[in-house]
């Protein structure tokens, strides 16, 4: 059972034998069920989870998103920092995007950084997303870099020895792609294949003076044009993405251009069970979960049947006929997106996996018992709460004895998608929430429950590249009967004609009975109404709308707790003031009471979001001057929408490019903003869900 000291001095191994757990000296002030508070703390941000390595008794602080991890009381620290993959190439016969760099201090892994203390204040954790897929019949073949995730004092300067940092995946590269090789990064990307000499990009760049641990490898060249015409797969943790080569290392169909390996990492929770956060790999049973950084697949041509898949470790599958789309790395993972295969129309390279940043320390006892496995496990008020952040099953065990079997639960569906906008046109409304639905219902020993974490829907690319999608759902088979968020509906997108998408009803909608997901922020032209979600009694609200004419500032997604915002009222410039009150994403919901443990943070961005989920995705921007659009994702994981400035960025007001919902929120994506050059002005993708059950502990 999760949590027990029951697992004896077993300690646990994985594939490599590495984990052997160390001894740390004792700082954290222990706490009984029901007594934690701030003050008390060691340290709190993220999602926790409590459980045992033989004797030793740890706590995990898992980031699906940014946020902050705060310290009480010095204490030696162990480390997962994981970045975000490259987007697979796109058109034909691409490469697969290379995994997120990979760093780890845990004791006895064979990449081990030196120990860490953190000592009293905040420590700012940024997780890196994952890069965009390259589109097929553009300048941007390529797949984006992932985005760098870090852990370090706040503030603390790079290169320092107490930054932590892991640099984003390499993009794959697309078909006739200039230039050949494929980009760099913490692992590289690999690269696309024709008859001439095309490499994979380099890994482990930059490096670091401070960590030289090795964070990841190159990218596969692709020298033989040859059947299957696959581009190379993306590097990984563990090792180099493969050519095109029947006889090479990954030989056979579905084996050739395979992405790189990633490495295991069994830190977020105790080692006998199967890992809540991570992805399959090799082994059998739970020693084949917890895998990260695994590169991306490179795609094929064509009728010919093979498309190499992923590396364990996230890494997608190359794209398959007759989609040819490369199918996106594993969120939480820094898998690289798996590249495109040609076909009728060539596909689109693969999103790459968001990263993770996971740190745990020794503490003196779990203050709880639990009663079930899966998830990760905490304790709080008097309640042990199970924390899904992917699929997984609740499962009763034989001391289940909840009072009246009585059990609380939240459950949130994907966020929607972010519109996206042509060049020299109007920012894109931002993604609607997935719903957010909590209560309580009975369960009987034994009575597992299946759960299901619905994904985020995917940003649009321009107007009619590649269209957003709504979120998926999130299902929780409770024996009483499913419970199901419904995901949320996507931002509109704009063109200069006025053949346009609106923004979307939530997905349900407009079932009373069950509800829907939020709708996403309206279009500027013609006038145009929002999204539908609701009822609001089921959480879930419509997008922003917009009145139609050359209006600037798309509207805002809607939130479990509040409409989007509308976008802007009148034609023309907007001025810094009203780009700040226009086009906000609709608020979130708070968790109800039983989940507010001041020691997780859900929202660890937006000021006051910290136990807040399903917020809507921020409106985006067209505006020459001034070109900043700040941050206005709805509180609960809403991602910010783009700017007025040139080039794609990586943060509000750097570029054009929506903010992503945050994973394990709901979130909905940003819309795009726009500007006149050649970018590709693509939505923010919806954030996947969450579910949380809690009962007496």
């Amino acid at each position: 059972m999760a949590g027990k000291s029951s697992q004896t001095n077993n300690r646990g191994t994985d594939l490599f034998g590495y984990f052997v757990s160390g001894k740390f000296k004792e700082y954290h002030t222990n706490q009984s069920a029901g007594n934690s508070s701030a003050s008390g703390l060691t340290a709190s941000g993220g999602s926790i989870s409590d459980y045992t390595v033989g004797s030793d008794v740890y706590r995990s602080h898992v980031f699906t998103s940014s946020g902050i991890f705060e310290v009480f009381s010095p204490v030696q620290i162990e480390y997962l920092v994981v970045a975000g993959g490259g987007g697979g190439g796109g058109e034909a016969q691409s490469g697969g995007g290379g995994a997120g760099g990979f760093r780890t201090n845990l004791t006895g892994h064979p990449v081990k950084a030196a120990d860490y203390t953190a000592t009293i204040g905040e420590y700012t954790v940024t997780v890196g997303g994952g890069g965009v897929g390259g589109v097929a019949g553009t300048t941007d073949k390529a797949g984006t870099q992932g985005g760098n995730s870090e852990f370090y004092p706040t503030p603390a300067s790079y290169p320092s020895a107490e930054r932590v940092r892991s640099v984003g995946g390499g993009g794959g590269i697309g078909y006739a792609g200039s230039p050949a090789t494929g980009g760099t990064g913490g692992s590289g990307g690999g690269t696309f294949n024709n008859s001439g000499t095309s490499v994979g990009g380099a890994g482990n760049t930059p490096t670091d003076p401070n960590h030289p641990q090795v964070q990841g490898y190159k990218g596969g060249d692709s020298p033989t044009y040859v059947s299957p015409y696959c581009g190379g797969g993306g590097g990984g943790a563990g090792g180099e993405g493969a050519p095109d080569n029947p006889s090479g290392p990954f030989p056979g169909a579905g084996g050739v251009s395979q992405g790189g390996y990633g490495l295991q990492a069994k830190i977020s929770g105790p080692p006998l069970y199967a890992q809540p956060i991570g992805a399959p790999g090799p082994g059998s049973g739970v020693d084949g979960t917890g895998y990260f950084s695994g590169g991306g697949g490179g795609g094929g041509y064509d009728s010919h049947p093979e498309s190499a898949v992923g590396g364990y470790g996230g890494g997608g599958q190359g794209g398959l006929n007759p989609a040819g789309d490369g199918n996106p790395g594993t969120m939480s993972t820094g898998g690289g997106g798996g590249g495109s295969r040609g076909a009728n129309p060539n596909g689109l390279g693969g999103k790459g996996g968001s990263g993770v940043v996971i740190v745990r320390y020794q503490i003196s006892s779990i203050p709880g018992v639990s009663r079930a496995t899966g998830g990760s496990i905490s304790y709080y008020g008097g309640k042990t709460i199970h924390t899904f952040n992917g699929n997984g099953t609740f499962a009763t065990t034989a001391n289940w004895d909840a009072g009246t079997n009585e059990v609380e639960y939240v459950c949130v569906g994907g966020g929607g998608g972010g519109g996206g906008s042509d060049p020299n046109c109007w920012g894109a409304g931002g993604g609607g929430a997935g719903q957010m639905r909590s209560g309580t219902t009975t369960i009987a020993h034994p009575s597992p429950v299946s759960i299901a974490i619905g994904a985020g829907g995917r940003g649009s690319i321009q107007y009619d590249f590649n269209p957003a999608s709504n979120g998926s759902n999130t299902t929780v088979a409770f024996p009483a009967g499913t419970i199901t968020g419904y995901g949320g509906g996507f931002g509109g997108s704009n063109a200069p004609s006025t053949t346009q998408s609106p923004g979307a009803n939530g997905t349900n909608h407009p079932s009373v009975p069950a509800g829907s997901g939020s709708g996403g922020g309206a279009n500027k032209a013609p006038a145009s109404t929002a999204g539908a979600g609701g009822p609001a009694a089921l959480g879930a609200y419509p997008g922003g709308s917009m009145p139609g004419g050359s209006h600037y500032l798309g509207a805002g997604g809607g939130g479990a707790g509040g409409v989007g915002g509308d976008g802007s009222p009148t034609s023309g410039d907007r001025t810094a003031p009203q780009i700040a009150a226009e086009g906000l994403g609709g608020v979130g919901l708070a968790v109800p009471t039983t989940f507010q443990n001041p020691a997780v943070s859900y929202d660890g961005v937006h000021t006051g979001g910290q136990f807040f989920l399903a917020g809507g995705g921020g409106g985006g921007l067209f505006n020459p001057s001034p070109q900043v659009n700040p941050d206005k994702g709805g509180k609960g994981g809403g991602g910010y929408g783009g700017g007025g400035a040139p080039g794609e960025g990586t943060g509000p007001g750097t570029g054009s490019k929506g903010g992503d919902g945050f994973t394990n929120t709901g979130g909905g994506g940003g819309g795009a903003g726009s500007y006149n050059d050649s970018t590709n002005f693509t939505g923010g993708a919806g954030g996947s869900g969450i579910v949380l059950i809690a009962y007496p502990t």
